[in-house]
């Protein structure tokens, strides 16, 4: 059984609060889909109503991004289409990870920046704005983990699993994915 404890944590760690309308609309749709492993992230976001676009046009550097339409009030993601299949759900995960934590911030911006280069550009404080793209972008990093390989399924699997290879593929993500979660769910370093 998946428990919701771990998103809780996700989701009251920062100082940012999300709203309970927002929990519940994560909730009610996660306990759809939340014994399917892989988890279907394409699917998932679709049923919110979010649109997902592929582009060749983004620098290797960048996965992808969310934009907010204050107008129609829509939610669109956009993935680097350069990018593995792996990498891709991945970003895909993060970037509902910002649709449901960072709300505010994107209601008020549109959009979130997660290249540094175009941050600086803008001229603003990076010493003040760079605190709070890190702290939404590791949120958005922790949300789109346990999304995708769920704290307590992953301590089970992990025991009757020979390989980080064959974890891998039980959970649809990258090998360096399965890594990130031995560290910091179990304290193994791979």
């Amino acid at each position: 059984m998946i428990s919701n404890q771990h998103f809780e944590l996700i989701f009251s760690s920062y100082s940012t609060e999300i709203s309970q309308e927002r929990r519940d609309l994560f909730y009610k749709k996660y306990n759809e889909f939340k014994n399917n492993i892989p988890f279907d992230v394409v699917r998932f976001a679709r049923e919110l109503g979010i649109s997902i676009f592929g582009s060749k046009d983004f620098k290797d550097s960048q996965s992808g991004r969310i934009d907010y339409d204050g107008v129609t009030k829509n939610y669109n993601i956009y993935v680097n289409a350069n990018h593995s299949v792996n990498r891709i759900v991945f970003t895909i995960a993060h970037e509902l990870g910002h649709f449901f934590c960072d709300q505010d911030y994107l209601e008020k911006n549109s959009f979130i920046l997660e290249d540094q280069k175009m941050i600086n550009s803008l001229g603003r404080d990076s010493a003040v704005y760079d605190e709070d793209l890190t702290r939404r972008e590791v949120r958005a990093n922790k949300f789109a983990a346990e999304l995708l390989v769920p704290s307590d399924r992953f301590k089970m699997d992990w025991q009757s699993t020979k390989t980080v290879e064959e974890i891998a593929k039980i959970y649809g993500v990258s090998q360096e994915t399965i890594k990130y979660r031995a560290a910091n769910v179990l304290g193994v370093i791979l």
